[in-house]
């Protein structure tokens, strides 16, 4: 059975949230009528998928009512108003379980919103529920099935937001990224996944991973639904970052070698470099730097140690308590000494100004999101190729992709990937949109 999104044309934010919006504002219909409809919608189908770990439908109900109310009185708070949001469930939501993804936890109820998750309420988004995460982020696969595959993996660790917007259950959800938790899950289940700037969006009430790795993102059902809960998400921090004049302007910077470093990503992205030349996009081609694959196993050692200290504090039994796969790469970290950290941080200083300078000149990075195939659901994917962006904290963007007839949403394992340099993150959703149309 499949759920994709792309075969219900029947969406209420088919035309994207900013119109879902409007027609709640110009009274086409109702907050309370979507919240019912999404409601309904996943309760049809989450109990094959198992997206959701925790729904309160009366709560919901109630919140859409208040927002009809505000509506009715004059009040309208933003471009989100009434558009229903799914949570991964390592962000707090007052009221809601923060389980993580970890059986232990199911009874830690958030006290009070996730800094993030209060930002989104202020722009009148609809709360609509958390969703499924690998135990902690990491590795140990979500319950959660693919949306048109029951036998391969939606990806992880955001596996749940990736299913829950792929399925119709709403048009966006907040996800997390460490090494690739947004945009491989993204990838695998055909929608828009999108990790800004280290940095740029909170991490007050997110349960950590990495610190210095970690990412609050978003997953879309389409590119236009980005760029408004990015604002939401951001508040202020986008006032100092400049947008573009003419993002068709823009080059895209290709290494035409980087899957004999990284694997194969299949032929796609290299049709869509093609197909993008024909269109008269400026592409430039480079060699892969010598270093890549050294950044990327900087990057594990990273993630291992610092997820290391946080857990060893945590939980000191977490050899014997831990999913095998966090319990693997906290050993990992537990492994490591201050001197291979210090080398570490400082290899990542290197990259981040090698790769800040190959893109000063208003360049962004053009890879394959992912590699070629989906795997089984006891396999959440190769992080390799999302990363890089990760490692750099740079922002990046992954699109689903038919290399011969460009954006595609609903493509299932098919997707391209746009990097950029810190603090573009809207000049890089104005590239994408130039690219896409």
């Amino acid at each position: 059975m499949k759920w994709g999104h792309n075969m219900d044309p029947q969406l209420p934010w088919e035309e994207g949230v900013d119109q879902l919006s409007k027609s709640f504002l110009c009274g086409q219909q109702s907050v309370r009528t979507v919240a019912a409809f999404c409601l309904e919608k996943i309760s049809a189908t989450d109990g094959q998928l198992q997206a959701w770990t925790e729904l309160q439908p009366d709560r919901v109900l109630a919140e859409a009512d208040d927002l009809d109310r505000l509506i009715r009185a004059g009040i309208f708070l933003g471009p989100l108003h009434g558009v229903p949001v799914g949570i991964k469930d390592i962000i707090d939501v007052r009221g809601y379980a923060s389980a993580a993804g970890y059986g232990p936890w199911k009874q830690a109820v958030a006290r009070q919103d996730a800094e993030v998750v209060a930002r989104l309420r202020s722009q009148g988004a609809l709360i609509l529920g958390k969703t499924a995460t690998c135990p902690f982020a990491s590795f140990d696969p979500a319950p959660t099935r693919h949306p048109a595959f029951s036998e391969k993996t939606p990806g992880g660790s955001s596996a749940g937001s990736a299913a829950a917007v792929a399925a119709g259950h709403c048009p966006l959800a907040l996800g997390s990224q460490t090494g690739g938790s947004i945009l491989r899950p993204a990838a695998y289940c055909g929608i828009v996944g999108f990790k800004p700037t280290h940095g740029l969006i909170p991490t007050q009430g997110v349960v950590p991973l990495a610190p210095t790795l970690d990412h609050v993102g978003l997953l879309s059902s389409t590119l236009q639904g980005v760029g408004p809960t990015l604002q939401a998400m951001a508040g202020q921090g986008l006032d100092v970052y400049r947008s573009p004049d003419r993002p068709e302007d823009h080059l895209l910077l290709v290494w035409p070698d980087v899957e004999e470093l990284l694997g194969s990503a299949g032929t796609g992205w290299k049709l869509a470099v093609e197909g993008l030349k024909s269109r008269g996009i400026s592409i430039r081609k480079q060699s892969s730097p010598k270093a890549l694959a050294t950044w990327l196993l900087m990057h594990q050692k990273i993630m291992a140690r610092e997820a290391f200290l946080w857990h060893n504090v945590l939980e000191p039994r977490w050899k014997e308590r831990y999913p095998p796969k966090i319990a693997s790469l906290l050993a990992f970290g537990e492994s490591l000494t201050g001197l291979e950290m210090a080398e570490a941080y400082r290899i990542r200083r290197e990259a981040r100004q090698f790769l800040s300078k190959e893109l000063e000149d208003q360049e962004f990075l053009f890879l394959p999101t992912i590699h070629a195939g989906i795997p089984e659901r006891d396999n959440t994917g190769d992080y390799r190729y999302q990363g890089l962006a990760s490692f750099v904290g740079f922002p990046s963007l992954g699109l689903p992709w038919d290399a011969k007839g460009g954006f595609s949403a609903g493509l299932f394992g098919e997707s391209v990937q746009l990097i950029g340099n810190p603090n573009a993150d809207l000049q890089l959703l104005a590239v994408a949109g130039a690219l896409v149309h």
